[in-house]
């Protein structure tokens, strides 16, 4: 049980943990205990999507090195790219990938990737090299690059680099 102490304050964090709160207890008040806990604890996942596809960043970074290459795009990405963030983010990659020569995508604060995120950069793939540009992917951890694999992201139309700085500075 939990007291009313600890009830106001989840209840003065977020609107939407209120909304799940009042709801679960209205459902358990008046229905019946089941559907509360299956009603709340539906809607705190939908929450905890929510929040984590906003946690999801794409950030064009500058190119590094000496001598960039004439339509080299580099970008940082940042947070678990999952569905929820594939949804929101896909449309981004796609529209960056209709320029770049050379589009260098960054994985270092990406700790997880699931099988629609890497789907959507296997699109990605495929598009950039059917514009006659080249995708690298960098700094990706080893249960990415695996996730990222699976899904058929590979040679020939994606390099991978460990760091922005590796990454060869001829365009395709």
């Amino acid at each position: 049980m939990a007291d009313k102490q600890a009830i106001w304050s989840l209840m003065r964090s977020s609107r939407s943990d209120a909304v799940v709160v009042v709801v679960t207890f209205l459902l358990v008040v008046f229905v019946d205990l089941t559907t509360g806990i299956v009603v709340g604890f539906a809607m705190g996942g939908v929450v905890f999507i929510r929040r984590m596809s906003d946690a999801v960043e794409v950030v064009e970074a500058p190119a590094q090195g000496d001598d960039p290459v004439d339509g080299m795009l580099v970008y940082r990405l940042s947070g678990p790219y999952f569905f929820g963030a594939a949804a929101q983010l896909g449309a981004v990659l796609d529209a960056i990938a209709d320029h770049p020569r050379l589009l260098v995508v960054d994985f270092a604060q990406v700790p997880f990737i699931d099988s629609t995120g890497a789907r959507s950069f296997a699109l990605l793939a495929k598009k950039t090299a059917r514009r006659g540009g080249r995708l690298c992917l960098t700094a990706t951890r080893p249960e990415v690059r695996r996730a990222l694999h699976l899904a058929g992201v590979d040679a020939p139309d994606v390099q991978f680099w460990p760091d922005i700085a590796s990454v060869p500075r001829v365009a395709p």
